[in-house]
């Protein structure tokens, strides 16, 4: 049964919440507000400096500088990516075109990484993309998570996992007390 102590301990509770919530969400904005730190890092377990230096010149020099010339080198002859549409094989010839094209439609196009880390053959991130939709102005902003496989030194394999930045919904109003729900 609520009574009129744990109503007002519940209020008070959730008046604490959404203040939090409030909080973060500030927080959250003048983050995003930031440009993205231009230069990628990645961590490496002993053994795999060279796959860590692979990701950092695929994210600076392919993607950031646009030197698209630099993928047969750094991406396999196939390359199979592993997306929410399916499972495509692409050769780094058709894959350049790909970025060329993103590219395009998103000129200043950037991923900022914030965690990376190589071990073995594998190369795990977790980025966001920035930049700004050439055809309308408008900020795009998606941010994702993404392993890849090495395989003699070139990225030869990828699963993407996106999701695009959607507005927070609101949150709704404290619920009135329902008769026989305990608090």
């Amino acid at each position: 049964m609520l009574t009129h102590r744990t109503a007002r301990r519940s209020r008070a509770s959730y008046i604490a919440f959404l203040l939090a919530a409030a909080a973060w969400l500030v927080s959250a904005r003048a983050v995003q507000a930031q440009p993205p730190d231009p230069r990628t890092t990645c961590r490496a377990a002993p053994g795999a400096e060279a796959n860590a230096t692979l990701f950092v010149r695929w994210n600076d020099e392919a993607w950031h500088q646009g030197r698209l010339e630099l993928v047969p080198q750094l991406a396999g002859p196939a390359y199979v990516r592993h997306e929410a549409s399916g499972t495509r094989t692409v050769t780094a010839a058709q894959y350049a075109q790909e970025m060329a094209a993103l590219r395009a439609a998103i000129p200043d196009v950037r991923f900022a990484v914030h965690d990376c880390f190589a071990e073995g053959d594998r190369i795990w991130t977790r980025w966001t993309l920035v930049g700004t939709a050439a055809r309308t102005g408008a900020p795009i902003r998606r941010m994702g998570s993404q392993s890849y496989r090495v395989s003699q030194g070139r990225l030869v394999e990828t699963w993407v996992t996106m999701v695009a930045d959607a507005a927070w919904p609101e949150v709704p109003a404290l619920p009135a007390a329902v008769p026989g729900r305990q608090r």
